[in-house]
């Protein structure tokens, strides 16, 4: 079974869906530059894998931490990650209702694709139901 790293596919989704844009600074929205996208996907992996902004700033040349906590207080706000996902759901769903056009992915990366998704969504919700009340 061919592999897939987790950035390859986190970069492949986004130039396919473009999910970053939600987390651009409004001055900057329809302007992608290569680096902000660089830093905003590894502040979502720094979070979304529990590394930290530390830890990712350490395993990144070319982006500080100083970086990575500008984008994770100011443009990772609960507003635009809610539409950030709302865009990658809308366009996972895709393939089963459409067949023309957009986010299509062969059988075999589509299998894939969702089985990751559904294990993250899984873990979240295994995380959140497992968490004592108040904490």
């Amino acid at each position: 079974m061919r592999t897939t790293r987790l950035t390859d596919m986190l970069i492949e989704v986004d130039n396919d869906i473009r999910f970053t844009d939600h987390f651009l600074p409004r001055a900057q929205k329809g302007k992608r530059d290569r680096k902000e996208i660089c830093t905003i996907l590894a502040a979502v992996l720094g979070h979304g894998c529990n590394l930290g902004l530390g830890t990712m700033a350490d395993l990144i040349q070319g982006i500080s931490y100083k970086q990575l906590r500008r984008v994770s207080d100011w443009q990772m706000t609960q507003e635009a990650q809610r539409a950030a996902l709302a865009a990658v759901v809308h366009e996972a769903s895709r393939p089963f209702d459409q067949n023309t056009g957009g986010f299509q992915l062969g059988a075999e990366r589509e299998r894939q694709f969702l089985n990751s998704f559904n294990h993250c969504a899984f873990q979240s919700a295994a995380t959140y139901v497992m968490r004592p009340r108040g904490a």
